[in-house]
């Protein structure tokens, strides 16, 4: 399964490249779902994460498999190494990119497989919980520099 979202902000790509963090990672975590990171090393190829889910206290781990910076496009792909169930499948790249003078659009493409019975489920909770980012984004990154 796949899918993409788009967010305009202010500010440009490198600079937005460089506040993707543990911060703006947890900012942007929904209260719902309480992930609580237990490591963060950045964005960079070969960096890892892991999360604790409160559900049954299920990790996520990763590694960062791929980045790369310019003026005008930043991005890092995170890809899931130890998924919690009913994941069976996670990549996600973090694309900002150059829109107006000033602005740029952060872009998460993501790709997931789940169990067969909870794709449905999981569809319908990455769309919310990336529906829920975008006015984050833009209160995140609103007049930084």
């Amino acid at each position: 399964m796949h899918q993409t979202h788009q967010t305009k902000v202010k500010g440009e790509p490198k600079d937005i490249f460089d506040q993707f963090d543990q911060r703006l990672f947890e900012f942007l975590n929904p209260a719902l779902f309480g992930v609580e990171v237990l490591f963060y090393q950045g964005q960079n190829t070969g960096d890892q994460f892991s999360l604790k889910l409160p559900l049954f206290g299920q990790l996520w781990e990763g590694r960062i498999t791929d980045h790369h910076v310019d003026e005008n496009e930043c991005y890092f792909i995170d890809q899931g190494e130890k998924l919690p169930f009913p994941l069976k499948k996670w990549r996600h790249k973090h694309l900002i990119k150059a829109a107006t003078s000033g602005e740029s659009l952060i872009i998460d493409q993501v790709e997931f497989e789940g169990s067969f019975l909870f794709k449905p489920l999981i569809y319908v909770a990455f769309y919310i919980m990336f529906l829920n980012r975008k006015p984050k984004y833009r209160e995140y990154f609103k007049g930084k520099k």
